[in-house]
């Protein structure tokens, strides 16, 4: 939920940036693949795919909202009169970097109507000028890899409509980066080697799509955060790319998938976190809770170097498990300040 709260700022500021330059920054025909594989740069260390109206539709996205106060998604179609992110279809994330810096560089494509047709982009440009005479922002024109493109004014920010239907944004290089493979001209994520295996065991009949490598320079604090788990989650240590899969229209769905260093770590990790649900379920009384009829669905299965996970919650589990979840923590506040 948090990767995609920070999306969709991504999403709707860039969607503001790349109206204020509709006249220079329309270009390329066809319409964005529907595959996300296809979209991202094959140098992508993440990819995430977010199906918007599923989500925006979903008890997921209903009870995250209920806790936040002021939203600048409402701000922006108060202004506006309409939500531009209410017209993409889907949205593809992705991060590109070097060893150093393996997520140095965001972007995305959105996918949509708020893309097509110079009604939808006059209408947009209409409310980027909105917003930014609200803000006291502006845009100015720049080029990229020869087409017109635009860029914030305050920031780093590059945007373009791209092909029939798409906006890109991000920073320069995730844009560049965007047009190279829309235009046949860079590889795409899909022949990529580490991501989409993975990729193509979690995302059928999902909402929300992540998959990601691991950097190397993670590795020592992974292995430290393994050594200090408790029980055997030292395998953690041996994990190297993963996948996850929500589907989220009636309830919430989870497939996961995580390519360890070697078949040994990836049974022992099945067997670490069996263990730990079996003693979830040994509590007494948690056979009978929302949350312990959800992990006795659980399953676990690992081939070879890859361990796969797969467990589901209607909508009512859902939401009794956040509300079990706020108990606890009204409890917690509770009984801090009586300690006090």
């Amino acid at each position: 939920m948090e990767l995609w709260r920070r999306s969709r700022w991504l999403i709707l500021t860039a969607l503001v940036v790349v109206g204020g330059g509709v006249a220079l920054s329309v270009f390329g025909e066809g319409e964005i693949p529907t595959d996300p594989l296809a979209v991202a740069p094959g140098e992508a260390r993440v990819v995430a795919r977010v199906d918007v109206d599923a989500l925006l539709d979903s008890a997921v996205w209903r009870l995250a909202l209920a806790q936040e106060e002021a939203s600048g998604a409402r701000r922006i179609e108060r202004t506006c009169g309409y939500d531009p992110l209410a017209l993409v279809d889907d949205a593809v994330i992705f991060a590109t970097g070097s060893d150093e810096r393996p997520f140095a560089h965001i972007g995305f494509v959105a996918r949509g109507e708020v893309a097509r047709g110079s009604e939808r982009r006059t209408q947009l440009v209409e409310c980027v000028r909105a917003v930014l005479s609200d803000r006291g922002g502006a845009v100015r024109s720049v080029e990229i890899d020869g087409e017109a493109a635009m860029a914030s004014v305050h920031g780093g920010s590059h945007a373009a409509f791209l092909g029939a239907n798409g906006v890109v944004g991000g920073d320069r290089e995730s844009v560049e980066r965007a047009m190279r493979v829309h235009r046949g001209r860079a590889p795409s994520a899909r022949a990529d080697g580490s991501l989409a295996p993975l990729w193509s065991q979690v995302a059928a009949g999902r909402d929300v799509v992540v998959a990601a490598e691991l950097p190397e320079r993670w590795l020592p604090a992974l292995r430290r955060l393994a050594r200090g788990a408790e029980g055997d989650l030292t395998a953690l240590a041996g994990v190297r790319a993963l996948a996850i899969g929500l589907g989220v229209r009636d309830g919430l769905s989870v497939s996961a998938a995580l390519r360890t260093s070697t078949a040994a770590d990836s049974e022992r990790l099945r067997a670490a976190l069996q263990s730990r649900i079996d003693a979830a379920l040994e509590t007494p009384g948690a056979g009978l809770t929302v949350a312990g009829r959800v992990l006795r669905r659980v399953e676990m299965r690992a081939n070879g170097a890859e361990l796969r996970l797969v467990a589901q919650a209607t909508e009512d589990q859902l939401e009794g498990m956040v509300e079990m979840w706020r108990e606890l923590q009204a409890a917690e506040a509770s009984a801090a300040t009586d300690a006090e």
